[in-house]
């Protein structure tokens, strides 16, 4: 066993020296490295070079063998085996083995470029074990020394390992289970591809046509020669007789042309007649056409209503909507006011295209559809009594959303846009009845009252407000029927005040 006092010192070597060589992480050796015999060393440097060599490298020692004669070949080989236990090829080290503090006799042990081919005996490679034990204090004092010693013929072993295969040596035991299943998916690789080969040059002789094969073909091949000769003789003939009935054809040809000008002569005069006539039922027929076109084409306007296409009035539950976007709000349904004020908006322009249709303008406002922010322009007059074209209120038909403030702050903007919709709606309303006496808005407009109910959102609750902008989409629908099946009369008056 280790003294507690030796396991220190040969950590610090290790961890200075040995690192693996994939990972870079220190190694601690196994004690049958650090306490290797000469035998031992003998015969892991000794081994069969291919065993670790790559096929790449064999194939180079392969082409490399007769670079000398065989006679010293001969020679060579004899004097390995003799020396077989002591004679080694003196390998460098790598540099990123060695310590930066290394001093000339750990270089000396490593050897040089001097050393190579020297016949080493096996105490140089790996020291014979004492025969008498040294004194307590001699062991103590050359411990260190010894370990070191024995860590370099690793070192050395490691290297020689190294040279003979091409994985750098050493490496720890996750990185040796990482190559060995590298290596035997390589393996399992080459299997499948010379498997593959077999199955390929198995195929490949099986394809190879025997004599019979051959002299069958060769018979098929002659055979074929002499009725393409039959063939082309064939073919001669009928070219001939083409040629023939091509001459022939030419003379026919020559006499249809013949009676074809004669047939024109006759045919000129009577297609002239025909044209004529032909242009006479046909100016008629153009205009039984156009008749018919245009009345099947008025028929089909008059029973269409782009309006109800473009703004579709109806009603989700306790809301009123317009291209499904809800206008009001409850406590149970909190709608979000940019769909209010996108349903505003559509109600806006249904207003102002209804009015434009009818040649309506409206008393006192201008409307201003733009989606969600729709506004009403409140036109003032002057001292003569004329509109004003500029300093007009602008009244916004839209809401932020909910405010902190008190609902009479709050809404004061669009209560006021909304009693003027009112108003507008009631001016439009005013004037489709005096069209015609026998249409009538659904809910009366009084005010900011439609109904029995008040439009302003600062005096009411949701459900009251709600209701009221259901009775407003209401009378839209119904202006927007009567101006879809209205036709304007010329001259007809299209201002009420």
């Amino acid at each position: 066993m280790r003294s507690p006092l030796q396991k220190p010192a040969m950590t610090d070597i290790e961890e200075e020296m040995l690192t693996c060589e994939r990972c870079r992480l220190p190694l601690e050796i196994h004690e049958t490295l650090v306490d290797l015999s000469p035998g031992a060393y003998d015969q892991l440097t000794s081994s069969n070079e291919s065993a670790f060599s790559s096929p790449q490298t064999s194939t180079k020692r392969q082409q490399q063998k007769h670079l000398y004669p065989d006679r010293r070949d001969a020679l060579y080989q004899r004097v390995l085996k003799s020396h077989h236990s002591s004679s080694r090829a003196n390998i460098p080290t790598s540099s990123n083995r060695r310590s930066p503090n290394q001093s000339l006799g750990d270089q000396s042990i490593f050897g040089g470029p001097a050393e190579s081919y020297v016949v080493l005996t096996e105490s140089q490679i790996a020291p014979a074990k004492h025969v008498s034990e040294p004194s307590a204090k001699s062991n103590e004092n050359n411990s260190s020394n010894t370990l070191s010693q024995k860590l370099k013929t690793a070192s050395k072993l490691f290297d020689v390992l190294s040279s003979k295969s091409e994985i750098s040596h050493p490496v720890c035991a996750e990185c040796t289970e990482i190559l060995l299943d590298g290596m035997n998916k390589r393996l399992s690789d080459s299997t499948k591809e010379r498997d593959a080969y077999i199955e390929f040059l198995k195929r490949a002789n099986a394809d190879i046509p025997t004599d019979a094969e051959r002299e069958a073909a060769q018979k098929e091949y002659y055979r074929i020669i002499k009725e393409e000769e039959q063939a082309l003789k064939h073919l001669e003939s009928l070219e001939k007789q083409s040629q023939d009935l091509e001459n022939e054809f030419a003379s026919l040809q020559a006499e249809l042309s013949k009676l074809e000008i004669e047939e024109e002569e006759f045919w000129k005069s009577k297609n002239e007649f025909m044209s004529q006539l032909e242009d006479f039922q046909n100016e008629r027929d153009s205009v039984n056409l156009g008749y018919d076109h245009d009345s099947k084409q008025l028929e089909r306007l008059q029973r269409t209503n782009v309006y109800n296409d473009v703004f579709c009035i109806s009603h989700d539950g306790h809301f009123g909507t317009i291209n499904g976007l809800r206008l009001g709000r409850s406590q149970q349904y909190m709608v979000e006011w940019t769909e209010i004020n996108a349903a505003w908006g559509q109600t806006l322009l249904l207003l102002v295209t209804v009015a434009e249709k009818l040649q309506f303008e409206f008393e006192g406002y201008l409307l201003h559809p733009r989606g969600c922010t729709s506004a009403i322009e409140k036109i003032e007059r002057d001292a003569n009594n004329r509109p004003r074209t500029q300093g007009n209120e602008m009244l916004e038909l839209y809401s932020s959303g909910d405010s902190i403030l008190p609902n009479l702050v709050a809404h004061r903007k669009i209560d006021a846009a909304m009693v003027a919709f009112l108003e507008c709606l009631h001016q439009l309303g005013q004037f489709t009845r005096s069209q015609d006496a026998n249409l009538k808005l659904p809910y009366g407009i009084h005010k900011d009252r439609i109904g029995d109910h008040c439009i302003k959102l600062a005096f009411n609750q949701f459900e009251e407000w709600t209701k009221a902008l259901k009775c407003v989409l209401t009378n839209c629908k119904w202006i927007l029927a009567f101006a879809s099946s209205h036709r304007r009369r010329p001259g007809q008056p299209g201002h009420v005040t």
